[in-house]
């Protein structure tokens, strides 16, 4: 569905006093487009975004007109959507250059989540591990075993 944009743009946000950002769909910017970007180019896009803010709330303050004024919310959510992915980018390089150490030696926030239980779970080679006396437990007092008789029929 297409939104039906009104001859007076300015007219309908006086009178509804609601801002008309969703009607900018093909000005935002796209995650998807982000993502293959480099660390640099991010930062350029960000940059740019930030003092594109800063022109739009300066008309804000200036009783600008209300399409460009209306384009504030949709400027904060596109330099959102750069740090997001800025930011995502950055966790996986920090990860990358960990991974050969231990993962007590990373920072906590980037060791994998898992559950509550997982986290605080013994290490694998320490699960079947017994103790001396339970070893000497098991071998002395082995479970013992039985011949049942069928059951004649």
């Amino acid at each position: 569905t297409q939104h039906i944009l009104p001859a007076r743009v300015d007219v309908v946000y006086a009178l509804f006093g609601k801002s008309l950002q969703h009607i900018r769909i093909s000005d935002m910017v796209k995650a998807h487009t982000l993502v293959g970007k480099t660390r640099e180019e991010l930062l350029s896009a960000l940059e740019a975004a930030r003092k594109e803010l800063a022109s739009l709330r300066v008309v804000q303050k200036t009783s600008g007109t209300p399409s460009r004024v209306c384009k504030i919310a949709g400027t904060r959510k596109d330099i959102a959507r750069i740090l997001t992915v800025f930011n995502s980018n950055e966790r996986i390089s920090a990860r990358k250059m960990l991974a050969d150490k231990p993962l007590n030696k990373w920072p906590k926030d980037l060791r994998p989540k898992l559950t509550r239980a997982k986290r605080r779970a013994l290490p694998k080679a320490l699960v079947n591990k017994k103790t001396i006396a339970a070893h000497k437990k098991l071998s002395n007092f082995a479970m013992r075993k039985y011949a049942v008789k069928p059951a004649s029929a």
